[in-house]
């Protein structure tokens, strides 16, 4: 990752654990399109168990899908931090982090 910070994604997923969704709604609107763009990718990586060997093409997939509905999107999402957890978990045990 490159855009997002994993201490800010942990922070995220703290979050969404918690179901503190005002908090989440803070830090999303908080981020860049490349933040977003990471963000998605490490979701679609938890889960749908996309492989951290194709990270760079998940994250120029996940850029082309960004619009003025992605911050609904994660929130609409009922295992956010779950899979935002094995998506981090995948990274990091694939040395991408």
């Amino acid at each position: 990752m490159k855009a997002l910070k994993p201490q800010l994604l942990r922070e995220l997923i703290g979050y969404a654990e918690k179901g503190e969704l005002d908090k989440v709604v803070g830090v999303l609107v908080r981020l860049n399109q490349d933040q977003l763009a990471e963000l998605k990718a490490v979701l679609w990586m938890g889960k749908d168990g996309q492989s951290p060997k194709h990270w760079e093409a998940l994250v120029i997939q996940a850029r082309a899908k960004l619009d003025k509905d992605t911050v609904q999107f994660f929130t609409d999402e009922k295992n956010l931090g779950t899979d935002l957890h094995k998506g981090l978990d995948m990274l990091e045990n694939a040395g991408r982090i």
